[in-house]
Formats: structure tokens, sequence, C-alpha cells
């Protein structure tokens, strides 16, 4: 990931070109949690591999040294998840050379610049684990950040209404990302899946994932800082596509005013939502703007 400059507000030279240099990076640089299974026994331990990049290529390996914190909600409640399996995933692994099976819900990804970690349910039902990431800091030139806002947040903005018409001069962000994923254990569903975690941003199903059926439609709910996230664009995908024969499309919906999206289930797999939560920053901040990145995935039978 790139240097992480939010333990010191001021904002270093090195910093910001380091953040210049890399912003293409950035803008695919979304987290997500992608369980080698969705749907598993009492007691099975599950490998959750973590993407830093975009869905199906990671750009860098997250250590545990980038983790605010792991969260698990469960019928016990929501605790602190254990991290001390977290490691980088190397090449010719076990769980490397697993996903060069043809079976499995991550065969064929490849796994350069992936982390791991191990998930060991206990008990029956429904069990969440969210991921957040600390703050970082970035800089961008007015081109990059213009595309990045089309690409990565589905957000077109007139940057000039900002102040902003040098295309040589710098935009300075912080952000922090959160990732979540749904496993079903045994053949309870319960009430965690539908309920908030209390991320900064999360994504939140209205119903069950595990209860829905292709033709059937599925609701969620934005929340930034506990409250609805209303009107606010929301990218989805899947792991082999929403259209015929298209591997990479996506599709973008908008929040309502109670901050629900209603997605059509037109296949099953696994699936994929996200979105940028993306503000001027206060007077007093160094920083141009402040970001919050949230991510769902989860299965539809």
């Amino acid at each position: 990931m790139l240097m992480n400059c939010s333990k010191n507000w001021v904002i270093s030279l090195k910093c910001l070109v380091i953040g210049t240099a890399l912003a293409q990076l950035a803008q695919g640089h979304d987290v997500f949690l992608r369980p080698t299974a969705y749907h598993v026994n009492p007691g099975k331990e599950v490998d959750v591999i973590v993407f830093d990049g975009d869905f199906e290529e990671s750009v860098y390996a997250i250590t545990t040294g980038s983790v605010d914190h792991l969260q698990k909600s469960n019928s016990n409640g929501i605790q602190i998840a254990e991290t001390s399996s977290w490691s980088a995933i190397e090449k010719d692994s076990p769980l490397w050379l697993e996903t060069k099976k043809k079976n499995g819900v991550l065969s064929g990804v490849d796994l350069t610049h992936t982390s791991s970690f191990k998930f060991k349910p206990e008990t029956s039902g429904s069990h969440v684990l969210g991921l957040t990431i600390y703050e970082f800091r970035i800089a961008f030139s007015l081109e990059e950040f213009i595309e990045y806002l089309k690409s990565e947040a589905a957000l077109e903005w007139d940057m000039s209404a900002y102040g902003f018409t040098d295309p040589n001069g710098l935009i300075r962000e912080r952000y922090t990302k959160t990732a979540k994923t749904i496993i079903t254990v045994g053949n309870e569903v319960s009430k965690q899946a539908t309920e908030p975690m209390g991320l900064l941003v999360e994504i939140v199903p209205l119903t069950h994932p595990s209860k829905a059926k292709v033709g059937e439609a599925l609701q969620f709910r934005l929340y930034e800082a506990g409250e609805y996230l209303a009107d606010h664009p929301v990218i989805i995908g899947r792991k082999d596509g929403l259209g015929s024969g298209q591997e990479n499309d996506r599709l973008v919906l908008q929040s309502d005013n109670e901050g629900i999206i209603t997605l059509p289930v037109s296949k099953p797999g696994i699936w994929y939502l996200k979105f940028i939560k993306l503000a001027p920053s206060p007077e007093d901040d160094r920083m141009d703007f402040f970001s919050r990145w949230a991510s769902l995935t989860f299965e539809l039978k």
C-alpha cells in the first residue's frame, strides 16, 4: 500500500511525490474479502483472501500493520476477530496451488499480492467479517483525480466548483477503506447478515442473500457513520460478469432517500458491491478531500 502519512499531520513532500506517482495505481485500489467458501459446516476452517486492487487482481499484499481492526459478527454479537494467522500468500504455497484447480469459488484467480487469514466459525448461522484499514493519504493531478472519480466512485464532479482548475496542481486526499463478507455456517440463516456492524461505511443486505433466488430482487442499505447514505452510486459486479460473454461489466445503481438500492438477481455466483463516499475536507484539514470506501462480497446460490 502507499506510504502511511496518517500518523503525522504534516504532509511531507516525499509523501506527496509518492502519492502522485502512484495515483494511477490507487484508482483501482479497492479492498475485498474473498473467502475460499461462503457456505461451511460448524468448526470448518476457512481461508479468507484479502484483495487490495480490484475484485480479480490485487496490487499489494496488505499487512497487519495497515489493519485498524478486524471484526466478526455472529450470534454472540460483534467482536474483534483474531489476526494472528494473517500473512501474505506465497507463490506455490498450498493455498496458491489450490486456486489453480478447476473447482472452488476462487478457481483460476491469481493470488499474487494478496494476503489471507484463517476463520473458524463454531456456531451455525450467519457470520459477517468486517475489515477496516488505517487512514492513508495520497495526492493526484487534476486529470488523475477526475478519472478516479469517474472510474472508481461513479461520480462526475465539476472540479472548478471546488476551486481546482490548474492541471499542474495537486489534489490531496485522505482515505480509509472497509470490506465485509458474509459466510453462512450450517443450514441456519440468522439476522447478523442484515444488521450493521458499526463500520465507518458499510453495505447491509435487508434480505439475507442465502434466501434469494434468481429472478427475485435483493435490497441493500448504505451506511455512513451509522446514518443512511442517500442518493449515492453503488458499483455492482459478479465473478463471471453480469451479462452473457462479458466478464468485466458492472452495474451502477443509485441509493434512494433512505439509502436503499434494489438489485435484480440475474444469476447465481459470487457478487460484490462497493462505493466510495467522497467529500471536501473541513477548512482546518490539510487535505482537500476525504473518502471512505466500502465493499461487500457474498454468494448467491
